[in-house]
């Protein structure tokens, strides 16, 4: 039979289709599909009972054989399920799947429609009881034994695998024909080149996936500084009190930042306040006051324990011309009245 979308070639019990349609890159057809289902079917057992027609499109399966040609045991049924109808699969194989192409179907009283696909438990017979006219793929087979895979290879040999990686690298691969400009390279072995390099295997493959995204220059090094503080003031903010701050010279930063949470109703901190105040040369005075060192106490005291009552006292330094001021804690002071303060300079007795 001749087909419009595809050709059909059959040599020694091997048939091969092609898809024909080149001048839409190949793309399926609702044609294309119903050929390609149609294509040697005269070779393939049929069977029909109780509104079930089915086909063993490939492998052994209810008591048929087609006659087509596999590598494994297994089975490939297609099945047309009238509505009410009911189709068994036996447990004739380990691994066996439906999939729903069509319809809606009730399997173990679970409702599965259109493009669900059940892998069944081994070992036990499954009914499929078609709730509407329904077409059901059923296939299966023995297990293929333990699958490998490296990247974009999988096999069940590793010595496959290595083979197609080296024809891979070596560029003996055919690329498909109408994808064939660009080419991934293969990435190189686990752990090889980061033993080289002395780094972390996964700070090796961050790095190669930069490199692949962006090329040499994905792998410049970047800030490792955030690029937003998350409590950073605004700009708009920061001007606000500035102007503020020009406008009322005479508050301390605690003060105008005190002032600009009130009426503003936006927190700053006093330090925060005295750091934009600064950086923007607002700063005049020092934040200490300098207190002149005198002979004698400004009150006098009249009894012993009055020097218990005061916090600090000032200590006029000898030798220093009288002109610096040095605070020392009352209670160091009290303890060396040897005539030592604690940078062990001499100092005057005490007053009164």
């Amino acid at each position: 039979m001749r087909y419009e979308h595809i050709t059909l070639e059959c040599i020694e019990g091997v048939a091969t289709i092609t898809i024909n349609r080149p001048e839409v890159l190949n793309a399926l057809s609702m044609q294309t599909l119903d050929e390609m289902m149609d294509a040697g079917a005269e070779d393939l057992p049929t069977f029909e009972e109780n509104g079930v027609w089915g086909r063993l499109v490939a492998g052994t399966a209810l008591g048929l054989h087609a006659d087509v040609q596999t590598h494994s045991p297994l089975f490939y049924l297609h099945w047309a399920l009238a509505p009410g109808a009911r189709a068994e699969l036996p447990a004739d194989y380990p691994e066996r799947a439906i999939y729903v192409a069509e319809g809606t179907v009730t399997v173990a009283g679970q409702r599965f429609d259109t493009g669900q696909m059940l892998v069944l438990t081994p070992g036990a017979l499954v009914t499929i009881k078609a709730e509407t006219p329904a077409i059901v793929m059923a296939l299966g087979g023995e297990p293929l034994g333990p699958r490998f895979i490296d990247w974009n290879f999988v096999s069940s040999s590793k010595e496959r695998i290595e083979q197609a990686k080296a024809d891979w690298r070596a560029g003996r691969m055919k690329l498909p024909d109408l994808d064939h400009d660009s080419f991934t390279p293969l990435p190189p072995e686990p752990g090889a080149p980061a033993e080289q390099l002395g780094i972390p295997r996964r700070t090796f493959y961050r790095w190669y996936d930069r490199y692949l995204e962006g090329g040499p220059e994905a792998l410049e090094d970047r800030p490792s500084a955030p690029r937003r503080v998350w409590n950073r003031i605004g700009d708009d903010i920061q001007q606000q009190i500035i102007d503020m701050a020009l406008d009322t010279t005479d508050l301390s930063p605690r003060e105008l930042a005190v002032r600009f949470t009130d009426e503003k109703r936006y927190f700053v901190s006093e330090a925060t306040v005295y750091r934009l105040l600064k950086a923007h040369d607002l700063i005049t005075s020092p934040a200490f006051v300098v207190i002149r060192a005198a002979d004698a106490f400004h009150t006098k005291t009249t009894r012993p324990n009055e020097m218990w009552q005061t916090d600090f006292t000032y200590f006029k330094i000898i030798g220093w011309g009288g002109s610096v001021a040095k605070i020392v804690k009352l209670e160091h002071a009290w303890r060396r009245l040897d005539g030592r303060n604690d940078d062990g300079f001499q100092v005057a007795p005490f007053p009164g």
